[in-house]
């Protein structure tokens, strides 16, 4: 065991260099200024910037990976198989900007199946026409900050909520900073919409986390090697819990749509991908949202190719159904 322990250790040595997945790193920094010239210029791919860890700190995170050997043994496997993992993540971030992250992104995040995007496609055309919920049913970020506030306290986690402009969705999980941020200007439509949120990034999410944190061995906080699927599965289910069926029907078609749009943009650049979403759900907002989310890691969006990482939600949901029945 003291051979696991030291593989353990270097594990936690990683995670002071570099965060443990690409996801962090390919939010654009100019996404809101690139955003607002998509729509006033016509026929303009976004140009997108990003912020990586010095070279410096790379070098570090991949050689405290060095000490960590792949054994028979069930322990010694399961590190050996994330030493991997994280290779491929500090080897990754040299190529941030270029489309040959994404090839890294899928032998981490494991490309979708010709199969899986069959069944998305197959998901999406079951989709129901859903009415605009009544703004005076509405709940804004700061109501819904208070409501996870007092869900934190009440479950002894001693986390904090921020509201932040510079991500892309409506809550983001910063896991070794214990913050679960909410995109600044979002609502929810009612009291259901903000409980399924607070069941997918508090009781999915950050339980999941806080869990592994009391656990003898730091991966089980840093994440198994592949378990990012799983865990959005199950988070993507705490969510479908508390919902009534017509709004089970609109999560699965969201999720679905990711992984129609990352086969759409492997072929085509972002305004494009843009327009054929257009086509498939009439709506500007969430057709750029879901494009922005499968061309990020790229500088110039001109350029075919997607990010992998977002088609975790459907593979991992369908994985996680099929288990439970």
């Amino acid at each position: 065991m003291t051979k696991i322990k030291s593989y353990d250790k270097a594990l936690n040595k990683f995670v002071d260099f570099v965060y443990p997945d690409i996801r962090k790193y390919v939010f654009p920094i100019n996404f809101r200024e690139e955003k607002e010239k998509f729509f006033k210029i016509a026929r303009y791919e976004p140009q997108f910037k990003y912020t990586a860890p010095s070279l410096e700190k790379i070098k570090k995170a991949r050689a405290s990976l060095l000490t960590i050997e792949k054994d028979s043994s069930p322990l010694g496997s399961l590190y050996g198989r994330k030493k991997e993992e994280l290779e491929l993540v500090a080897k990754s971030l040299s190529y941030l900007g270029q489309k040959k992250l994404f090839s890294f992104a899928d032998q981490i995040y494991q490309k979708p199946s010709t199969a899986l995007v069959r069944e998305a496609y197959q998901e999406w055309s079951t989709r129901e026409k859903t009415t605009p919920s009544s703004k005076s049913s509405r709940i804004t970020v700061f109501e819904a900050q208070e409501k996870i506030k007092q869900v934190l306290l009440e479950h002894k986690i001693p986390w904090k909520t921020k509201i932040s402009e510079k991500i892309i969705s409506r809550g983001v999980v910063s896991y070794f900073k214990q913050i679960l941020y909410l995109e600044k200007g979002t609502f929810f439509k009612d009291a259901k919409d903000l409980e399924g949120f607070i069941a997918h990034e508090v009781f999915g999410h950050i339980f999941r986390f806080e869990n592994g944190r009391r656990q003898p061995y730091g991966i089980f906080m840093i994440g198994f090697p592949g378990y990012l699927a799983t865990e959005e599965g199950l988070a993507s289910y705490n969510r479908l819990v508390c919902l009534d069926d017509v709004r089970k029907n609109e999560l699965r078609n969201n999720i679905a749509l990711r992984v129609i749009a990352f086969d759409i943009a492997q072929k085509k650049s972002f305004r494009q991908t843009f327009l054929d979403l257009l086509d498939l759900t009439g709506k500007r907002s969430v057709s750029f949202g879901v494009t922005l989310r499968i061309k990020r890691g790229l500088c110039d969006t001109k350029q075919k190719g997607a990010f992998s990482k977002d088609t975790t939600y459907f593979r991992g949901l369908r994985e996680v159904e099929d288990y439970l029945k």
